[in-house]
């Protein structure tokens, strides 16, 4: 028996195959790869501008490398801002969908070898760059079309798990007992406008190393949870504009989560208009940058469109547009049910009433009488 979009009817891994099969719009990681290429366009850019390739990369005598890493090449500075060069070139190919394939394996390869380069540089969100760029050379995030669900958990996964492995990296003594290290870093922002003044009382440091934990540790199952989703976001919004206000030197990383935490809400929210549902239809932005399924190009799956059969009137004057084959998946995901509200590449048989012309009503006189 096929399963139906009730989720808890999930019963066996067949089932969960099918689910994952199952096509959904693909807006939503559209938007992610726009969102990830500008930030990792924006990331490269403020490495050249600032001056930092040569004073934290190629300047260094000595270097701490990753382990099994020793080998990784350090490029000459004047060679290494090409490589950071081709990196922001790469990331803005991502985000107008221009050979996606090349464009992102490129950013991987480029991307990876910097960050392997030297360990002491190490940042969370480079991490991530470095493990999604290369999930994305494999999901189908350059498909103008609807997507397998499972490609939308893949990258609702690893997005998670940054917050996860945050969490988990703050359940120590020093973080929950000590308050550190935010007990040293909080007094340097006495001047902060307003309320600058706790942040020379040591607990705190250790109240909000809890909410930090604690936010890092629930967070993902909140945006899990339809309820909680959209109030969750908004928690996402306000930590993560907070943390940049009081730590600016921790770059792109704040932009980059407020907006890969979009993908918890469904697949077809740019559709919606909004996270939540309740806001106009981005009609002229979205569908400029290829986030609607407005246009779908069977070309990019290799499929041909079906020739489009015209409607069929019956009798009463009543048509019913004539259901088309359905397209079958060509991205190697298995083939699930259709759900409501996605992009089944099936029109729905709506009843069009047209009125008769005058001449073919029926006279008064020839209508039976009630009894």
């Amino acid at each position: 028996m096929p399963i139906t979009s009730d989720h808890s009817r999930i019963t066996s891994i067949r089932d969960l195959r099918y689910l994952a099969g199952e096509r959904v719009s693909g807006s939503s990681l559209r938007f992610f790869r726009v969102a990830f290429g500008c930030v990792v366009a924006l990331s490269a850019v403020r490495l050249l501008r600032r001056g930092w390739i040569a004073s934290l990369y190629s300047d260094p005598i000595f270097r701490f490398s990753y382990s099994g890493m020793g080998w990784v090449p350090v490029l000459p500075t004047p060679l290494m801002k090409v490589q950071v060069a081709l990196i922001a070139v790469a990331a803005i190919a991502v985000v107008f969908n221009l050979r996606y394939r090349i464009a992102i394996t490129t950013l991987w390869f480029l991307f990876t070898w910097m960050e392997f380069t030297e360990a002491t540089v190490y940042l969370n969100h480079y991490w991530f760059i470095t493990v999604m760029s290369f999930l994305m050379i494999f999901l189908p995030l350059n498909s103008r079309g609807s997507v397998p669900r499972g490609a939308v958990w893949m990258v609702r996964f690893q997005v998670g798990l940054v917050y996860c492995f945050a969490g988990i990296a703050k359940l120590n003594t020093d973080w929950l007992v000590h308050g550190l290290p935010m007990a040293l870093w909080l007094p340097g922002r006495s001047n902060f406008p307003v309320i600058g003044w706790v942040f020379e009382y040591q607990q705190v440091a250790i109240a909000l190393s809890w909410a930090g934990a604690i936010f890092d540790c629930t967070i993902v199952a909140f945006l899990l949870w339809k309820r909680t989703r959209f109030v969750a976001w908004l928690a996402v919004v306000a930590f993560h504009v907070a943390t940049y206000l009081l730590f600016p030197s921790i770059g792109v990383f704040p932009l980059l989560m407020v907006a890969a935490s979009l993908v918890f809400f469904e697949p077809d929210w740019i559709e919606r208009g909004s996270p939540n549902g309740l806001g106009p239809r981005l009609d002229v932005s979205a569908e400029w940058l290829g986030l609607t399924d407005s246009n779908f190009d069977y070309a990019a799956l290799d499929l041909e469109a079906a020739d489009p059969v015209p409607d069929q009137p019956t009798s009463n004057g009543v048509v019913f547009p004539v259901d088309q084959p359905s397209v079958p998946p060509a991205d190697g995901w298995p083939s699930g049910p259709p759900i409501a509200g996605a992009d089944n590449h099936k029109p729905v048989a709506k009843p069009v009433v047209e009125p008769r012309p005058d001449h073919e009503q029926e006279p008064e006189s020839a209508r039976p009488e009630p009894e």
